[in-house]
């Protein structure tokens, strides 16, 4: 048996010895080698290195001692999801989802699906979610084209009838009730001044999820209110950029649920039809541990999994 001051001697060799290959990996890390060829690089030395290196913000850190572990073993969930129900979502979109054999959600309003209406029917016989977006797209009536439809002149009384209605029409049109909310504009308020109320609590007795747009961070699953799910916007990002997001939810097995609108060449409001295919292709990937499915079936996954269900709706 070594001395006292003997074994004190070896502890604090082991520990510079500890210090120093740490300091290494930081080096390997921080390198000007580190991108996209060094994340691949590491994957040999480090398992999944793709993601520990991603980015990753306190906004989207879960608590360490509570992790979420979703099913066959997968890193991260991601649901797509597209608003307005704009033809382009049926003339690009739903060829390009077919053939990837990918499921997302489309939140319609119902008005708008006259055009195409026999391929939203068949949309929905496929199991591609339909959610519910109002019937008229209410937002702040600081948007010139909102016109009479301001969400500061909207009563309570006034929004659940908008809502009931745009359910009540589209299970007329396709057979299906949503389950799932998506905020025009993003939006969760009515009135104005003194008299503005959020209408989050009206969406959380009438749908499973309401989701945000424009947000800034992927969904932790142990915390996620499910009446104000987060939502960054797919429209106009590149691939790299797509998948930065999926990386960085992944470092602590985060829900991302991206919004698009039309989808094909590049413009305002596009999410680009070759982007989406490439991210297809590597979420339908098994080695990249992307679970990708629909708002609803990711949310009830959740519900049940984490042992108590913060959503108050009785679906």
């Amino acid at each position: 048996m070594l001395p006292q001051h003997g074994r004190v001697r070896a502890d604090r060799t082991i520990m510079q010895a500890m210090r120093y290959i740490f300091c290494v990996l930081l080096w390997l890390c921080s390198g000007p080698w580190y991108g996209e060829k060094g994340q691949r690089g590491l994957q040999g030395l480090l398992p999944h290195a793709d993601v520990l290196l991603a980015p990753q913000t306190a906004s989207s850190r879960a608590p360490a001692d509570r992790p979420f572990h979703w099913p066959n073993g997968k890193l991260v969930a991601v649901s797509l999801s597209f608003d307005d129900a704009r033809d382009s979502q049926m003339d690009v979109g739903l060829p390009l989802f077919d053939r990837s054999h990918a499921k997302v959600t489309f939140y319609v309003n119902p008005p708008n699906m006259k055009n195409r209406l026999d391929a939203w029917k068949e949309a929905a016989a496929k199991g591609y979610e339909i959610g519910n977006h109002t019937m008229s797209h209410p937002c702040t009536g600081n948007y010139a084209w909102v016109g009479k439809n301001a969400l500061e002149d909207y009563t309570m009384a006034k929004m659940e009838h908008e809502l009931d209605e745009a359910n009540a029409e589209t299970q007329r049109l396709l057979g299906v009730k949503p389950a799932t909310f998506a905020y025009p504009c993003g939006q969760k308020f009515i009135g104005r001044g003194t008299g503005t109320q959020s209408y989050v609590p009206l969406v959380a007795r009438k749908f499973r999820v309401g989701r945000g747009f424009r947000d800034e961070a992927a969904n932790n699953p142990m915390f996620v209110d499910f009446a104000q799910v987060l939502s960054p916007q797919s429209d106009g990002m590149s691939f790299e950029e797509m998948k930065r997001w999926v990386l960085t939810a992944a470092q602590n097995g985060g829900w991302l649920v991206f919004t698009g609108h039309e989808i094909g060449k590049p413009g305002y409001q596009v999410t680009d039809a070759s982007v989406l295919e490439q991210f297809l292709e590597y979420a339908g990937d098994p080695a990249n541990g992307v679970w990708l499915d629909t708002v609803d079936a990711i949310a009830r996954y959740i519900q049940e999994h984490r042992g108590h269900a913060q959503s108050s709706s009785g679906l």
